[in-house]
């Protein structure tokens, strides 16, 4: 939990409805208000209330966050007030770097629905943008900021994590050459990969790590299963050759 984080303001600022909860995000030098149905956090982010109110006991709240951009709270209400359900695709949130926001939040607030969607959300955007391009940068899903972002804000074991190195791998390294040898691709925010060695020293060495691991063991199942088939084939062509042998041997 980012305790720590949320000021409890219980002066004559707060919310005159009951049932009402304010909640103004600071973001450096700029704030911005929400008011939010206590009984929709009640239901769909129960973490987020034990932090605001402890007690459970508070009939009017307002409360101050500064761990969260704006932007990315300001989805996280509109996932909120959703209706079809809370792991449909994130439809609001445009900006990558939003999603990682979005999914820390989740994660440091204690909303595993939150943090699903936001998951689905990249996973279909990343697919989407595949299939409508022939040579896919890899940095268009992982760019280093990004990477960056999460690995500093989630635990070891995060499936945020995992779902960024396995759209890394996926992408494939190859790219990178056939964009040098192209003279560069334009990425996010018109970034032109001219250096693609010194574009890769951008991301956390923890990444690497991960990305090395996954596809060593990648590498191994391929082995494997290429094992299996040769296996299964050998076994074919015995079974085929034993009736000749035994027909040569009677006759």
């Amino acid at each position: 939990m980012a305790e720590s984080n949320i000021n409890v303001d219980s002066s004559a600022h707060a919310p005159r409805l009951a049932g009402i909860v304010q909640i103004t995000v600071i973001e450096g030098c700029k704030s911005q208000i929400f008011y939010i149905a206590r009984n929709l956090l009640d239901s769909k982010a129960p973490g987020f209330m034990s932090a605001v109110d402890p007690t459970k006991q508070a009939e009017q709240i307002a409360v101050e966050i500064t761990d969260v951009q704006i932007e990315a709270f300001d989805h996280f209400v509109k996932w909120l007030e959703d209706k079809t359900g809370s792991s449909s695709p994130m439809v609001y949130i445009c900006r990558w770097l939003c999603l990682a926001h979005a999914y820390v939040f989740g994660e440091n607030y204690g909303i595993p629905t939150l943090r699903e969607a936001v998951i689905d959300e990249i996973q279909k955007r990343a697919m989407s943008v595949k299939r409508s391009l022939d040579h896919v940068p890899i940095a268009l899903f992982t760019p280093p900021d990004h990477v960056t972002y999460v690995y500093d804000n989630t635990p070891v074991h995060s499936p945020l994590r995992a779902v960024l190195v396995d759209l890394f791998c996926t992408a494939g390294t190859g790219t990178f050459t056939a964009s040098r040898h192209s003279l560069g691709s334009r990425l996010n925010g018109g970034l032109i990969l001219s250096n693609p060695s010194e574009y890769l020293k951008r991301y956390p060495k923890h990444f690497f790590v991960d990305v090395m691991v996954q596809k060593l063991g990648a590498a191994t199942s391929e082995q494997d299963s290429a094992r299996v088939v040769g296996t299964n084939v050998d076994q074919q062509h015995t079974e085929k050759e034993l009736p000749k042998k035994k027909r040569k041997a009677s006759g």
